[in-house]
């Protein structure tokens, strides 16, 4: 296992990093980083509906969409982002994300922090979110990566996400802010202090003393991927053409169907949420197109197709609920039209 040193902030550098260390090397890594102003997408989400794009573009935030699942976030220096990469074994998406998170929670135990990993993806003290987590695999490989809110400007993350009311139903909190607490509250360490802490106790659990630096060096092998992260059709390409909506919400995650339909048929399929996944959900998008909208041709197309693979959580009667649920959306607003 390797500790790497990356003073980085950019988020596209940062991101490619990691794609970098997960598909190129065999290397166990772990790693506490930064951004610049930052809202960071969930891979399949779409990010006009999340995000206020003009408001970012005004105040200079950068918009990525990362290789993971999982929900939007606001970053900026205020805060800390960590990464681990390794193998994921043969384990479940579940049990991975507790693994993870167990040397963050002890860290911040550690300093009278009562930190619990909780729900699909969270941290929390107090019943308030300090780090929310998510995963992408490849292969054998797996990145494992989360934010600790250290502290927060309200005003940014106010005005750049946009607060679904689908998603914090039964919550009983009204929005964003509202749900999250910060560590500088916590804590009487400062910022750099309290990175200077984590950074010791992450190497400590791991057992390493190994140090690498991302420098110039590095730099280059990292360049090819940090592409993607500059490419507006990477950051931005999950918009989704004017369809029916059907927004669901589940325990594994906000689904947010977006389906067009001719001749009885699914036309064009995206699922946008904030889901987690082992594999590329435009698959399964792909799979859809052509289908008869009845249960029956459903089940059929779905047979052979690992749904719980796309979307974790996921059972494959669910989808079928889901999908029909959106072709009732579609027969009722024909009818009104």
């Amino acid at each position: 296992m390797l500790y790497l040193i990356n003073t980085q902030t950019d988020p596209a550098i940062n991101h490619a990093i990691e794609e970098y260390f997960l598909k190129e090397t065999d290397e166990e890594i772990i790693s506490l980083w930064q951004h610049d102003k930052t809202v960071l997408l969930g891979r399949n989400q779409d990010v006009y509906t999340e995000v206020d794009v003009d408001f970012c573009k005004e105040n200079g935030l950068n918009i990525v969409r990362r290789l993971s699942g999982g929900g939007t976030i606001y970053c900026d220096v205020n805060n800390m982002q960590y990464s681990f990469i390794g193998q994921h074994e043969d384990k479940s998406t579940q049990e991975l994300f507790e693994q993870y998170a167990e040397p963050i929670v002890q860290a911040l135990r550690k300093i009278g922090i009562d930190a619990a990993f909780t729900g699909r993806n969270d941290i929390v003290v107090d019943g308030k979110k300090i780090s929310g987590n998510a995963q992408y695999r490849y292969k054998h490989r797996i990145l494992h990566h989360g934010t600790l809110l250290f502290d927060i400007d309200t005003k940014m993350l106010q005005g750049a996400i946009r607060t679904r009311e689908e998603k914090y139903k039964g919550k009983g909190v009204p929005s964003v802010v509202s749900r999250i607490g910060t560590l500088s509250q916590m804590t009487d360490m400062d910022i750099h202090a309290f990175m200077d802490y984590i950074i010791g106790e992450l190497k400590e659990y791991v057992g390493t003393d190994k140090v690498i630096k991302v420098d110039d060096a590095l730099l280059a092998k990292v360049e090819p991927y940090i592409t993607r992260f500059r490419d507006s059709n990477w950051n931005f390409g999950h918009k989704a053409e004017q369809a029916v909506q059907t927004v669901i919400k589940h325990p594994f995650g906000l689904m947010d169907y977006r389906l067009t339909f001719e001749e009885g048929k699914i036309y064009q399929a995206c699922i946008c949420g904030d889901y987690f996944s082992e594999a590329d959900c435009k698959e399964l998008e792909k799979e859809l197109v052509g289908c008869l909208m009845d249960e029956e041709s459903l089940k059929e197309r779905l047979k052979e197709i690992p749904v719980s693979k796309y979307i974790s959580g996921m059972e494959k009667e669910q989808l079928i609920q889901d999908l029909m649920e959106g072709r009732n959306c579609y027969e009722e607003k024909t009818r009104l039209d």
